[in-house]
């Protein structure tokens, strides 16, 4: 039998498992993590009666360990269970496997979510027989004084009900980066099961755009405010950043082939938009970020990512609408690295200029 961290004995253990709670929240806590206890309490603050908290220890630390127990002996609410294997995705199918809600939600122990926000998603959900709810997601950074700083994604409540309606909000979707956040979002549970799978889809995107293909009904409410940290340059080189953002890009081509759009259509043109983000912030790992590779290898890498058959298709696809695109998107058009290089530390100047003078 697996094992089940802090049960408050097996009456009650049995009697959970009996229920069918109306939400499931699935935590990953993994490492050292100095957020876990604000992520818990977040969720515990929730005015929902018949939640089930699931917590799934990764790689956590037995001090993190230790601190997870005393939360599930104090609440009946709560099961904190052990991942067999490390990563975050290991974590996600394991907490989806012990769930037993209607819905269910995933986060991770830097996330947390504002007061009201799991109740006003799930009174959304269960009104409109969702099968995605989304929060407004905060992303949220920390200067050196600790004053946080936070830029909103997916402003805007909204109601797509019908698949015309969610053909034409695909848009919109994609062009606000809800698209790409799955943490946070509340999933009718029969909809990820339909998909085979929950979390361990390649990427947060790629699971919102399957789950959004077959979808009858999404919502959003902007009153409820998930917060996450904002994404940094990575310290090191990712060599793994640009297939990931070319699977993002295939999963987006995919959502418009469910819908019958193409590549000329808004949708088409925010789903390129969005892929040359992704290239951008490619880029800049690869030029901005400390690292130990050698220039040869990182001009090699550069014409090979601005080379690929993805990249030209999304240049064509955006070539009329160059202006709007910033400094970079002339040096990918024209497949030169140096260039690329050259502008990213522009761009990185003027960046770290205005945060001076702000």
């Amino acid at each position: 039998m697996e094992k089940v961290i802090g049960s408050t004995g097996r009456m009650d253990s049995l009697r959970r498992r009996a229920t069918a709670p109306r939400l499931t929240v699935v935590l990953a806590v993994e490492g050292a993590s100095e957020y876990a206890l604000r992520a818990i309490e977040s969720v515990q603050a929730q005015d929902i009666h018949d939640l089930q908290f699931v917590i799934v220890k990764g790689d956590a630390t037995p001090g993190v360990a230790h601190e997870l127990k005393t939360v599930a002996d104090r609440d009946i609410h709560v099961d904190v269970v052990e991942s067999p294997d490390a990563g975050l995705s290991a974590c996600f199918e394991r907490g989806f496997a012990e769930s037993r809600g209607r819905y269910v939600a995933f986060m991770r122990d830097f996330d947390w979510f504002a007061p009201k926000a799991l109740d006003r998603c799930l009174k959304l959900a269960l009104d409109r027989e969702a099968d995605i709810v989304f929060p407004s997601v905060s992303f949220d950074r920390y200067d050196i004084h600790h004053e946080r700083h936070s830029r909103m994604v997916g402003e805007g409540s909204f109601i797509h009900s019908g698949r015309d309606e969610l053909r034409d909000g695909l848009c919109d979707l994609i062009a606000s980066g809800r698209i790409a956040q799955s943490m946070g979002a509340m999933f009718k549970r029969s909809t990820l099961d339909v998909l085979g799978a929950s979390s361990t889809a390649p990427s947060q995107l790629s699971l919102v755009a399957r789950a959004y293909s077959i979808s009858q009904t999404v919502c959003a409410d902007d009153k409820a405010i998930f917060h996450t940290s904002a994404a940094a340059i990575a310290e090191s080189f990712d060599p793994a950043m640009f297939n990931r953002a070319c699977a993002d890009a295939n999963a987006l081509r995919d959502l418009l082939d469910a819908f019958a759009l193409d590549v000329s259509s808004d949708a088409g043109r925010a789903c390129e938009t969005a892929f040359f983000g992704a290239l951008v912030a490619c880029i800049e790992n690869l030029c901005l970020s400390p690292h130990s590779i050698s220039s040869i290898e990182r001009n090699a890498r550069l014409k090979d990512m601005l080379d690929a058959s993805r990249t030209r298709e999304m240049v064509e696809a955006l070539k009329s609408h160059r202006r709007d695109l910033g400094l970079m998107f002339q040096p990918i058009a024209s497949a030169k690295p140096l260039s690329c290089i050259i502008r990213s530390h522009v761009a990185d100047f003027l960046n770290l200029s205005m945060n001076k003078t702000a």
